[in-house]
C-alpha cells in the first residue's frame, strides 16, 4: 500500500494541446467537427462546427479555428487557439498552471482528427502547485518525490501546507484505500466558489475516508462506504460538502462545528451524528436515494429528503424535517423537531422535547406515543389524520382523535 502525501506548490507550465486534421480522401460539406471542454464539475461545453465546402485539409483546420476562436464560453476563453502549419490546431492555456480538458470528435467518413496532449509533438502538460494530476505536488511516506500521482490501491493524505487542491479534480478512476484529510492542513479541497467537488472513489481494502475540515473547506465525492467528518469550521456555511454513494457517514465530536452538507440527488446509506458542538449545522438535499437512517445528537439538522428511520436526541438539538418521503419511525429524545414535510410518518415517539407537526400537504401519522415533551399539530396549516394516539406521559395535542392517556 503505497502512501501519497500533498504538498502542492509545484512550478507552473501553461497546457499546450495538439489536435491534428488528415482528411483521409477529402472532407465534405456539412460534415461537423467537435471541440468538447469539460469544466472541473463535469460539466460539458462544446464548439461545434459544421464544415461548408471545405476545399482541402486547410480549409476545414481554417473554419474549425474560426468558431474556437469566436466562442464565447467561458471555459474556450480560458484557452488560446492558434493555427500551426496547415494541419495542426493548438490549444494553449492562458493561464499557467490551470489545465484544461479537451476531447475532439468529427462526423466524417474520411476526414480524421488525432487529439495529442501527453507531452509528445507540440503537446506540454500542464504544471501547477493546485493541480492534483501534477507528478510534482505529490510525496512518498518518506517525504521524497513521487513517482507518480495516487494511483488505484493508495493510501492518500492531506495533512499539511496550504496549497488548495483546484484542479484535475475528477479522479473517480483512481480507487484508494484511503483518503484522509487533516486538521493542519489550511487549503480548500475543491472548489466551493464555483460548486466543483474532488473526485475518488475510496472503496478498496480499508475503505476509510476521515475529513476534519477545521482548517479549510472539503468538497469531496466518492464511493465510499465509511466517511467520518471529524471537523467543521464554526460560522462557515460551505465547510464541509459531500457527494456521490456514501454508505456510512459519521459526524463525531465538537470539532463538528460548522456546517456539513449531503447534496441532492447523492446516494446515502446512514447519517449518525455525535457530540458535534451546538453550532454545527447538517444539511441533506432533496431527493437523496436510498436514505435509511438519521441519527443525531445535538446540533441542527436540515432534511430535505425523509429517511426511514430518524432518531433525535437532545437536549440542545433541533431539526426541520421537510421532505415527502413516508417516515417509518420517529424517534425523539429531548430535540425541538419542525416537521413541514408531505410524507407520512407510521409512528412517532417523543421521550423528551418537542415534535411540531406542521405539513406543507395533508398527512398521516399512524401511531403517535408521548412519554414526556410535546407532540402537537395545533399550528398546522394542513390536516393530520392519527390511527391511534396515546399519551403516557408529556402531552399529545393533536386533533380529530381521542387520545388515550395512561
Amino acid at each position: 500500500m503505497a502512501e501519497f502525501h500533498w504538498a502542492g506548490g509545484a512550478s507552473k507550465t501553461a497546457e499546450v494541446n495538439e489536435a491534428t486534421f488528415a482528411d483521409g480522401g477529402g472532407w465534405s460539406d456539412t460534415e461537423t467537427t467537435t471541440f468538447t471542454l469539460t469544466d472541473e464539475g463535469g460539466g460539458s461545453h462544446a464548439v461545434i462546427t459544421t464544415l461548408v465546402t471545405p476545399a482541402d485539409n486547410e480549409a476545414a483546420v481554417d473554419q474549425t479555428l474560426a468558431q474556437l476562436q469566436a466562442s464565447t464560453d467561458a471555459e474556450f476563453l480560458k484557452v488560446t487557439w492558434s493555427k500551426s502549419g496547415t494541419t495542426i490546431i493548438l490549444g494553449t492555456a492562458k493561464t499557467a498552471g490551470i489545465p484544461f480538458h479537451l476531447a475532439v470528435a468529427e462526423t466524417g467518413a474520411t476526414g480524421t482528427i488525432t487529439l495529442v496532449v501527453d507531452g509528445t509533438g507540440l503537446s506540454i502538460v500542464n504544471s501547477g502547485p493546485n493541480a492534483v494530476a501534477t507528478v510534482a505536488n505529490w510525496l512518498d511516506n518518506a517525504g521524497a518525490p513521487a513517482a507518480t500521482a495516487p494511483v488505484t490501491g493508495a493510501d492518500v493524505r492531506v495533512d499539511s501546507g496550504s496549497n488548495s487542491l483546484l484542479y484535475d479534480l475528477d479522479q473517480s478512476a483512481v480507487n484508494l484505500i484511503r483518503f484522509t484529510r487533516g486538521p493542519n492542513f489550511a487549503g480548500e479541497i475543491g472548489n466551493p466558489n464555483a460548486g466543483y467537488r474532488l473526485k475518488y472513489d475510496v472503496n478498496s481494502g480499508v475503505s476509510e475516508t476521515t475529513l476534519n475540515s477545521s482548517g479549510g473547506r472539503t468538497w469531496f465525492s466518492a464511493t465510499a462506504p465509511n466517511v467520518k467528518v471529524t471537523g467543521s469550521a464554526a460560522g462557515d456555511a460551505q465547510s464541509v460538502n459531500l457527494a456521490g454513494d456514501m454508505d456510512d457517514v459519521y459526524l463525531l465530536g465538537p470539532g463538528v462545528a460548522g456546517t456539513v452538507t449531503f447534496a441532492a440527488s447523492m446516494t446515502l446509506d446512514n447519517v449518525r451524528s455525535s457530540g458535534v458542538a451546538l453550532s454545527a449545522i447538517v444539511k441533506l438535499g432533496a431527493s437523496i436515494a436510498s436514505l435509511d437512517l438519521v441519527e443525531a445528537v445535538g446540533g441542527v439538522i436540515h432534511l430535505l429528503t425523509n429517511p426511514i428511520t430518524l432518531n433525535f436526541s437532545g437536549p440542545t438539538g433541533s431539526a426541520l424535517i421537510d421532505g415527502d418521503e413516508t417516515i417509518t419511525t420517529l424517534t425523539n429524545r429531548g430535540s425541538q423537531l419542525d416537521y413541514t414535510g408531505t410524507g407520512d410518518i407510521t409512528t412517532l415517539r417523543n421521550f423528551a422535547g418537542d415534535v411540531q407537526l406542521r405539513p406543507s400537504e395533508p398527512i398521516a401519522v399512524a401511531t403517535v406515543e408521548t412519554f414526556a415533551g410535546v407532540v402537537s399539530d395545533e399550528e398546522s396549516p394542513n390536516i393530520v389524520t392519527y390511527t391511534t394516539a396515546t399519551q403516557f406521559g408529556g402531552k399529545a395535542a393533536v386533533t380529530g382523535i381521542a387520545v388515550a392517556v395512561f
